[in-house]
């Protein structure tokens, strides 16, 4: 669901501060890893801590249950965010969220070089003491975005709710245009870039992702400067019924080489 139907930017020259993590997206680089509580050659992670089975839930004789979390890591291995996406019940998301900071990444490699990149993780948990967890890249992320992170019928499951699940549309407190040097990058039909990403409950931009694409190749310094912008956006926190949540938005920049500026707003 997008945020505001355009925006249509011009050059300019904002400072630029952070390193999008979307750009895995852009390459061939699907691949999933299973593992029972241990690294496997072609995991992302190096270590777990085991969360614990949440006591409250066993006592209801609820023996199983699920958490999703969106993960950014950098070209270091280290976990720079992490968002609960969906989980069976919210105290599985909680038991995660415990452990997680203490978990241990290796950096993804393309072509032979490190790159920042965003994993979906799904820990299944099991009163037995067993935990799986699952990985999959941005790739997969983007391909299942609707059947992982969407909605569910439910009501002790949680999910990241999408735009119409809002009170209102978040407003943009502060809108930075994205600095592009050169607009020979820009072709004379212009470019069309679509962002995903969450919103959390203090207004702030985390995790973004490219959704989609008007062209086959867009060039890194465009992706990179359209990234850095969007992640000094600011925003009103969205809510349900009054109280402050999570959310997913997607936000779509159209650039071309004129020199007037424009952000539509529902």
């Amino acid at each position: 669901m997008l945020l505001f139907p355009s925006t249509q930017l011009e050059d300019s020259m904002n400072t630029t501060r952070f390193r999008r993590y979307a750009i895995l997206a852009l390459f061939a680089c699907l691949w999933t890893a299973t593992m029972w509580g241990k690294r496997t050659d072609e995991s992302a992670i190096k270590i777990t801590i085991e969360p614990l089975y949440p006591v409250e839930l066993s006592l209801q004789e609820i023996d199983k249950g699920s958490a999703e979390f969106i993960l950014a890591v950098d070209n270091e291995g280290t976990l720079r965010d992490y968002i609960l996406v969906k989980a069976s019940h919210p105290l599985f998301g909680q038991a995660v969220d415990r452990v997680l900071p203490s978990w241990e990444f290796l950096p993804v490699l393309i072509d032979g070089k490190r790159v920042n990149a965003m994993h979906r993780v799904t820990i299944n948990f099991r009163s037995s003491g067993v935990f799986v967890v699952g990985v999959d890249s941005v790739s997969a992320i983007k391909d299942s975005r609707i059947r992982t992170i969407g909605g569910s019928s439910n009501n002790r499951e949680y999910h990241v709710p999408q735009l119409p699940e809002l009170d209102s549309a978040p407003e943009p407190l502060q809108v930075v245009h994205p600095s592009i040097f050169n607009s020979e990058a820009i072709s004379e039909e212009g470019l069309r870039i679509v962002y995903n990403f969450f919103i959390d409950q203090e207004g702030r931009v985390r995790i973004p992702w490219i959704d989609e694409q008007e062209f086959q190749h867009v060039d890194d310094r465009i992706l990179d400067a359209t990234y850095d912008a969007l992640m000094q956006w600011e925003f009103t926190p969205p809510t349900i019924n009054g109280e402050k949540v999570v959310a997913q938005v997607s936000q779509p920049f159209w650039f071309n080489s004129s020199k007037t500026s424009l952000v539509d707003r529902l």
